[in-house]
């Protein structure tokens, strides 16, 4: 057999996997050709999740259903902070959301008789297996900033990149026009025409890029006010690095 277990229980769990997989990467399909997800994905996460508890419940009794209310708990609260305090989105709170009712505890499987995760470590269970994959996530989100600083060392010269290193890490250099409204990027800065002249500040998570602030910044370059290029932040779907750091956490572990 390609899965196999050592257990009733372990076997089950890659069908919750291959489930979580499916509706991780439909998630990440529409959140980059539509910028959002909708609510329906979450709905049939959450109720498929809500159906595994309720058979886990009945089968193995308090032992699931304690583990199953701290990662709901704790989970759904971190997820609630995080989402107001503007870290993510709404659909990657609803994404750890539904994982942590899919997944109170760390899963197990073997693939071609190699058990899965490859390592693993005690986790108090006040640490749910969601925040495993959102620690997961954060450290392959670290790739973001590394590359960037990365490329604006290749492109940039010794002088501007000097004046920018801070920068480098968090955005890049383009041209006016290659800009698109296309949601894949924002603004670094905020530029704002006062009595014909133009000032430019930092804006701390970047300013929407629409037709509108397009035909600002090419009216600012044809009249001398703007240089040709402006620093751009990439704007990356976090679902994407939660689907990653999911992957991750099944995998290798914690």
């Amino acid at each position: 057999m390609l899965f196999t277990s050592t257990s009733y229980y372990l076997e089950t769990d890659i069908y919750r996997v291959v489930f979580a997989l499916l509706i991780l990467a439909y998630a990440c399909y529409s959140d980059i050709r539509r910028r959002s997800v909708s609510n329906i994905v979450w709905m049939v996460m959450a109720g498929v999740s809500i159906a595994f508890a309720g058979y886990y419940t009945v089968i193995q009794g308090m032992s699931f259903f304690i583990p199953f209310i701290l990662s709901a708990t704790v989970t759904g609260t971190v997820s609630y902070i995080f989402f107001r305090l503007g870290f993510f989105g709404a659909a990657d709170a609803k994404a750890l959301m539904c994982i942590a009712v899919l997944f109170p505890t760390q899963p197990g499987f073997i693939i071609l008789s190699h058990h899965f995760p490859l390592f693993g470590a005690f986790v108090p269970i006040v640490f749910p297996f969601a925040l495993i994959v959102l620690l997961n996530a954060a450290v392959l989100a670290l790739a973001v900033p590394i590359s960037l600083f990365l490329r604006n060392l290749h492109s940039l010269s010794l002088r501007e990149f000097t004046r920018n290193a801070a920068l480098s890490f968090v955005a890049y250099r383009v041209s006016i026009s290659e800009l698109r409204g296309d949601g894949f990027v924002r603004l670094t800065h905020k530029y704002e025409d006062k009595d014909g002249y133009l000032t430019r500040r930092y804006s701390l998570g970047g300013v929407p890029l629409n037709s509108d602030t397009l035909k600002r910044l090419k009216a600012y370059h044809r009249e001398g006010k703007t240089a040709a290029e402006v620093w751009v932040t990439p704007e990356l779907p976090f679902i994407l690095f939660i689907a990653s750091g999911f992957v991750a956490s099944c995998l290798v572990g914690v």
